[in-house]
């Protein structure tokens, strides 16, 4: 109970001097991996949106994207961080709606454990909304959402967060 399980694995297979996506017969790492879970443990996936060629040249630094996912079929995630500008934007759909007087929560997580509030939100009656995380992520490894008291949302967060993914 409160556990969730979150996957940032890329299923590899090492050869003689090299290295291969493993193909798996559910399609992907994650379908793979919620397959052979209890159905009661809340999934949650992430994975970098780089091609691997550039993900290869292992000297340049990276500016990519994370995508987030998870067992809500509807709610995703896409996290776009403009590094040269210090600042992220995070493109919800598919959220559930809050409840009146409550908040989504955007958290930035160091690799210690220590959650830092970045952005309060009340998504469209679509489940949507483009957040502005107003703060480089360097420095932090992961991001979690949690529904929070409103308007301004909490100093900690005060539930098991509803998604979350690695900004590794």
């Amino acid at each position: 109970p409160g556990a969730i399980f979150v996957d940032v694995t890329v299923p590899l297979e090492f050869g003689k001097g090299d290295v291969m996506l493993r193909a798996l017969p559910e399609g992907s790492g994650s379908r793979h991996l919620r397959a052979i879970l209890p159905a009661a443990v809340p999934f949650v996936g992430a994975c970098k949106t780089q091609p691997a060629g550039v993900l290869e040249q292992l000297d340049a630094p990276l500016d990519c994207c994370d995508l987030v996912f998870g067992d809500n079929k509807e709610a995703k995630a896409t996290v776009i961080d403009l590094k040269s500008d210090g600042l992220a934007l995070v493109d919800f759909t598919g959220l559930p709606p809050v409840q009146s007087g409550k908040v989504y929560e955007v958290w930035l997580i160091t690799p210690g454990g220590r959650p830092d509030p970045a952005a309060v939100f009340v998504p469209d009656t679509n489940g949507s909304k483009v957040v502005l995380v107003n703060q480089s992520l360097n420095g932090y490894s992961l991001m979690a959402v949690t529904r929070e008291p409103g308007p301004s949302g909490s100093k900690a967060p005060s539930e098991q967060p509803q998604m979350s993914g690695s900004l590794a």
